[in-house]
């Protein structure tokens, strides 16, 4: 069984194409038959790397497929489709709907969400999501198949937590191992107490399969739309309103890797030094730039003979 992967670009070339050449030299099972790579409009040249002969080369037998997106969708903001847009207005969830945001922004088709390319275009049952500062070891790929497919109603395996802003961390000593043992920190799990209070009312999403390295049952996340698992809904991260939506439907998921240990041993995220999001904040923040083009171009040359041309 081949399993498809989605991937997001944005002007960080050098660490894409090295995440990819790991990704493909770790794939031992040769697993993945097309990549859909989804540029957010770096608009400066970035895309070109992707096309050049040397790199589509490098991946074979592997397809690459390059879309950019209509318009820019930002960190960290809702993207509101018109599917999104009706089925609110249909439901009365109208305060749920930014009217400020959509004025500013207009509406998003639903292939601009991040990852909704793959997932409504791929022909596989299974999609793997990965960030683009991954550096891959073992076979995640069949790793991950294989807990999915073991799953009954399994809807998505990977990285489970987010535990640096999640209270139940301090309040019930919840851990993703005990998560992935079936053990909740409350009975309104996957929500997590807020600040506020311990409440209904007063819990936030907080709990999530991150979505640097998961994946996904194509066949689920497309029958949760207009809830896209790559949108920010309900205050939440990437996937965290996703992940809610599935377990109170019955879906499954589990952690593969619930130790950082084994985690290590099978990639790492965050290799150059900092993760993907901490570049784009740093420049927003006018700190230094910490993406490292000439650091990455070097260790692409080292570790896979890459030559990557001058940006």
């Amino acid at each position: 069984m081949n399993i498809d992967v989605a991937i997001n670009s944005y002007r960080k070339p050098e660490s894409l194409i090295y995440t990819l050449l790991s990704l493909k030299k770790s794939d031992q099972h040769q697993l993945i038959d097309t990549i859909y790579i989804n540029d957010d409009c770096s608009n400066d040249g970035t895309t070109v790397f992707y096309q050049a002969p040397l790199f589509i080369e490098a991946m074979q037998p592997i397809q690459l497929k390059l879309r950019t997106n209509r318009k820019n969708t930002g960190y960290g903001r809702k993207i509101v489709t018109p599917e999104i847009f009706f089925s609110q207005l249909n439901n009365f969830r109208l305060s749920r709907i930014n009217y400020k945001q959509i004025r500013r922004h207009g509406f998003y088709v639903s292939n601009d969400v991040r990852y909704q390319w793959a997932i409504n275009s791929t022909d596989k049952d299974y999609l793997l999501i990965i960030h683009d500062d991954i550096l891959f070891k073992q076979d995640v790929c069949k790793l991950y198949l294989d807990s999915l497919m073991a799953l009954r109603r399994g809807a998505i395996v990977g990285d489970l937590g987010q535990c640096w802003i999640c209270r139940e961390k301090e309040l019930a000593d919840c851990t993703p191992d005990k998560v992935n043992r079936g053990i909740y920190p409350n009975p309104y799990f996957p929500l997590a107490r807020s600040e506020q209070g311990s409440l209904p009312l007063a819990f936030e999403r907080r709990c999530r399969i991150n979505e640097w390295c998961c994946m996904l049952k194509v066949e689920v996340a497309r029958q949760t739309k207009p809830h896209y698992f790559g949108n920010y809904e309900e205050k939440g991260d990437v996937g965290a309103y996703w992940f809610s939506e599935i377990i109170r439907k019955g879906y499954r998921f589990c952690e593969p890797l619930p130790t950082q240990a084994q985690r290590d041993a099978y990639y790492h995220h965050g290799w150059q030094g900092h993760t993907g999001h901490a570049v784009w904040l740093s420049k927003e923040n006018t700190h230094q730039d910490i993406y490292d083009r000439a650091f990455i171009r070097q260790r692409l040359e080292s570790d896979f003979g890459y030559k990557l041309a001058v940006h």
